[in-house]
């Protein structure tokens, strides 16, 4: 068993190494040696666990960033820079999910929370796949073209969509592997920025849970132009986390986003700790004192979970089975 894990465990090694250094020579070749350079500084910090050498990594990538976007796409920055907030209270607060094959080809994991999603938050959950997401938003056809070809993951495919819909709607968007804990808390509905926000650990946002009660939003209406403009003009994706990058542009440079941002009330300060318990024996205590506090958990389709360990239901077991308690209300 120790041999088989150890063969596991380089072969993960080769795999991340391998696909680290193609990143870099694809950034390089498309980008600049630089902005190569510091991205490769963060994945190495990023997997030796050197948070400091990361740190480093994404500050400088950021302000190189800067730089580009400034440079080539200045003129979409100063429309929304010196703007206020106007858009109107959203009339509809949807929550939006977006699985491209659809819900009969979701994993485990992720149909369980999706379930939990409704069942919390009855009549306001749109599920959205690539066939009807033309039914909410229209996007140009080069942004099809290149999730066709490959050349946009469809990860960077849902960072345009969910702007889009927010920018056109308001309500909030959740990652298809976020559990819920309870229905959505009323008293963040009408905020113009919504997110899971902790300054204590320098969390202001969480790109796989947010949203806005307005309608035209400054901040989302800015990075849809941005990430639209991108994928029209660039060959490669500037970064994977490039929304990211993107709503830290927000955050420092446009007014009415830092307002908007600064001005988020925290929340779920502890949506990393449902996660590691997926293998655990179900702890209704534990579960309880989580969701008393927080609503929205992230977790991953991509791990091995066990429904029972030592004859006990594990946390898991219980949400795949969907009998983990309903709270409705917010």
């Amino acid at each position: 068993m120790r041999i088989v894990r150890l063969t596991y465990l380089c072969r993960k090694s080769f795999e991340r190494a391998a696909i680290v250094i193609k990143n870099f020579w694809i950034r390089r070749k498309h980008y600049s040696w630089k902005y190569a350079t510091y991205d490769l500084l963060e994945w190495i910090g990023f997997y030796s666990r050197s948070s400091r050498l990361q740190l480093i990594g994404i500050k400088k990538k950021q302000l190189w960033l800067d730089g580009y976007i400034e440079q080539n796409y200045g003129s979409i920055i100063e429309r929304f820079r010196n703007l206020r907030e106007s858009g109107t209270i959203a009339k509809d607060f949807n929550i939006w999910v977006f699985w491209a094959q659809g819900e009969e080809n979701m994993p485990p994991i992720v149909k369980a929370c999706y379930r939990q999603l409704c069942a919390n938050n009855k009549g306001v959950v749109k599920l959205l796949d690539l066939k009807n997401v033309g039914q909410y938003v229209s996007l140009p056809g080069f942004v099809f073209e290149k999730l066709r070809e490959g050349k946009l993951l469809y990860a960077h495919f849902s960072d345009i969509l969910r702007h889009s819909l927010i920018a056109k709607y308001g309500g909030f968007w959740i990652d298809a592997t976020c559990w819920t804990g309870g229905a959505f808390p009323e008293e963040l509905r009408q905020g113009a920025f919504i997110s899971p926000h902790n300054e204590e650990d320098g969390t202001y946002w969480c790109s796989y849970a947010l949203g806005s009660g307005l309608t035209g939003s400054v901040t989302f209406s800015f990075v849809k132009a941005m990430l639209i403009a991108v994928c029209e003009k660039e060959e490669v994706w500037p970064d994977y986390l490039f929304q990211d990058r993107l709503l830290d542009y927000a955050h420092r440079k446009v007014g009415a986003s830092r307002e908007a941002i600064n001005a988020t009330p925290a929340n779920n300060t502890r949506r990393f700790l449902l996660y590691p318990m997926l293998n655990k024996p179900f702890d209704e205590a534990f579960y309880n004192d989580l969701t008393s506090t927080d609503w929205l958990f992230k977790l991953s389709y991509k791990s091995n979970f066990n429904t029972e360990q030592n004859g006990k239901e594990t946390f898991y077991g219980k949400m795949i089975k969907g009998t983990i308690n309903v709270r409705h209300k917010g």
